[in-house]
């Protein structure tokens, strides 16, 4: 049996739920590539102060260095967590 709902989170996006609920998957693949786009910008905002503001503020670097590495991590965590969405997306019993 097949419900019709709108989703909760993303209100344009009505999902079919039979055995896996379809929408928490798409709702979660929009809030992540939301979220990559964020890191994107932060990464790109770490950049351009390691570049005109460490000149300025030396010590400043090794601040930014370890924000730099949190990003990398969260990213690498992102992705891991991507995959595995993808992966079960795959699996799914149609």
């Amino acid at each position: 049996m097949c419900v019709h709902v709108v989703c909760a989170c993303f209100p344009a996006c009505v999902c079919v739920f039979s055995a896996v609920c379809l929408c928490l998957c798409v709702c979660v693949r929009q809030s992540l590539t939301i979220f990559q786009r964020s890191l994107t910008t932060m990464h790109i905002q770490i950049q351009g102060l390691l570049q005109f503001t460490v000149p300025v503020f030396p010590t400043a670097e090794r601040d930014l260095l370890g924000i730099q590495r949190l990003l990398n991590s969260t990213e690498f965590n992102l992705h891991q967590l991507t995959a595995l969405l993808d992966c079960r997306g795959l699996h799914k019993v149609r």
